[in-house]
C-alpha cells in the first residue's frame, strides 16, 4: 500500500489496483515517468544509505543496518 501511496502522490493522481492487482492510475503518462518515480523510491527506501546493498535487514537498536545473510 505504501508503494502505491508513493507512486500516487509522487504524480500528483489518483488510482486504485484492478481486479488482477494492477496499478491503475487516473491520466495520461509515459512509461519513463513511472520508471524515474520507482527508481526514486528504491534509493529511497530499499537500499541501505550506509552499504548501498538492497539486501539489507534495518536495526532499530543501531539505527543502520546489516547486511542480510541467508
Amino acid at each position: 500500500a505504501y508503494v502505491i501511496n508513493f507512486f500516487l502522490t509522487d504524480m500528483e493522481t489518483s488510482g486504485s489496483l484492478d481486479g488482477q492487482h494492477r496499478l491503475a492510475v487516473n491520466g495520461r503518462f509515459y512509461p519513463n515517468n513511472f520508471e524515474g518515480i520507482l527508481w526514486r523510491y528504491i534509493n529511497e527506501h530499499v537500499i541501505c544509505n550506509g552499504c548501498r546493498s538492497p539486501e539489507t535487514i534495518l536495526s532499530k537498536e543501531t539505527f543502520c543496518c546489516s547486511s542480510y545473510q541467508s
